[in-house]
């Protein structure tokens, strides 16, 4: 979320990786879009950041960007957009002066919320 912070008014975007279910890396990734209500992962970043991930024997479990000034659940253009099947959508919303998090699976033309639970192993 501190990701999405930093980025305003811009979206923040980036991968969610890990083994089975379980989240081990956030990997922010460069927004190059133009529009402030848009992302688009700078695309050298995105390779790196999926041949780090396949290296380390781990899977894709999320793609996150963030909704600075919307609602935190998928938008038609990033349904639209959506280019990895079986792969979360995890989007930070900011909700007045508190941000949420909230995970969808996107199907076909339309979402679907998931159950996401937060932990800290520290």
């Amino acid at each position: 979320m501190t990701h999405s912070v930093f980025t305003q008014p811009w979206e923040a975007c980036g991968f969610v990786a890990g083994y089975e279910n379980k989240v081990f890396v956030v990997i922010p990734i460069t927004n190059i879009s133009q529009d402030p209500d848009r992302f688009l992962m700078n695309p050298q970043e995105q390779i790196r950041a999926l041949c780090m991930i396949q290296s380390q024997g781990m899977r894709l479990i999320g793609i996150y960007h963030s909704h600075p000034i919307g609602p935190a659940t998928p938008s038609p253009v990033d349904i639209a957009a959506f280019q990895y099947p079986g792969v979360l959508v995890i989007i930070c919303s900011r909700d007045q002066e508190k941000w949420v998090v909230q995970c969808y699976k996107i199907i076909d033309d339309d979402f679907r919320a998931e159950k996401m639970r937060i932990v800290d192993i520290g």
